[in-house]
């Protein structure tokens, strides 16, 4: 009977597993679709090893790191009953940063009640980098002085994330198509 048992426990956490790997894309398009803000976002969710990967593929020319981070929140809110050891916060499957599951399940079972201007001054603080070092500082002072600086993180992640990935890859987009060749000033004027 034991080992019926434990049998079926192994069997029950692969399907498990399989059933989560599955629904990931479903969650992500899910995310994207209920949201018109969110529609310029790409994002491709996966699990490795109990670690999601929350991948920015593309933002849209008209989206901004708000859209980007309420995906990323909404993201949050609809995984709230699954438990991860880590998030990695990546860009094309590059991780830039990693975030506890705890904190993951903390921000998604507050989304919604939680003043997100304060969600977004914290969360930079509670990122990893892949070395496991914290990859933003936790500032002390005076409020101004304090809120100044965690917005400052907090645009400072964004670009190191994915938007100096995004902005460098449009502006070679950009310059293959000028013109190589102008016309002489003579035939011009």
């Amino acid at each position: 009977m034991k080992r019926y048992m434990l049998s079926l426990f192994i069997l029950s956490g692969f399907y498990c597993s399989g059933i989560l790997a599955t629904d990931l894309s479903d969650v992500a398009d899910k995310v994207i679709s209920s949201d018109q803000r969110n529609t310029g976002v790409e994002v491709q969710l996966s699990s490795d090893a109990n670690v999601l990967q929350f991948c920015i593929e593309g933002v849209g020319d008209l989206s901004s790191q708000a859209d980007v981070f309420r995906v990323f929140l909404q993201t949050a809110a609809a995984l709230k009953e699954q438990r991860f050891d880590d998030v990695a916060l990546c860009y094309e499957n590059k991780v830039q940063y990693l975030l506890s599951g705890d904190d993951f399940n903390v921000i998604g079972n507050e989304f919604g009640m939680q003043n997100v201007a304060y969600t977004v001054r914290m969360f930079p603080e509670k990122l990893r980098l892949k070395d496991g070092s914290q990859a933003f500082e936790t500032h002390r002072g005076g409020i101004l002085y304090v809120m100044n600086k965690q917005m400052s993180d907090f645009h400072d992640m964004n670009r190191q994330w994915y938007l100096s990935d995004i902005l460098q890859k449009r502006k070679a987009i950009e310059d293959s198509k000028r013109p190589t060749t102008f016309a002489k000033d003579e035939d011009v004027f």
